[in-house]
């Protein structure tokens, strides 16, 4: 009986930024390899080709939202550097227009460049009745 890949333990050396980008990172990693585990036969992504990946991005998360599926390809950027295949596999998988909203002038979650969501509209003076 072998034991279930640890996606973990995989991406553990190459995970950065904050506990929920780490986070992130594994649960999307996990649920790639379970879809192509499950589509293709291969639970581990030391098996998977650049066409796997490219299946995933293109077929399986393609009613996701724009921002849902940048961060699956940043995923998937993450994984080919692990494997060590990102430069051969760069045509295959990363450019998938990986950047296509940044290009038109909006970022990934849709709202204009250097404008913050976080900011409070200004407050109406109120107005004296006539």
């Amino acid at each position: 009986m072998s034991k279930p890949f640890n996606m973990h333990l995989f991406l553990s050396g190459l995970l950065i930024g904050s506990y929920s980008t780490r986070k992130r990172y594994i649960a999307q990693a996990s649920k790639m390899q379970e879809a192509i585990a499950a589509r293709w036969g291969l639970p581990s992504p030391w098996s998977w080709k650049a066409k796997h990946l490219r299946w995933f991005l293109t077929r399986e998360i393609s009613h996701h939202a724009p921002a849902t599926q940048y961060y699956y390809r940043l995923t998937a950027k993450l994984i080919c550097e692990r494997l060590g295949k990102s430069e051969d596999w760069k045509t295959h998988v990363m450019d998938l227009s990986i950047d296509h909203q940044v290009k038109r002038g909006q970022n990934t979650l849709g709202r204009k460049p250097g404008v913050s969501q976080n900011r409070a509209e200004p407050a109406e003076a109120p107005q004296k009745p006539a």
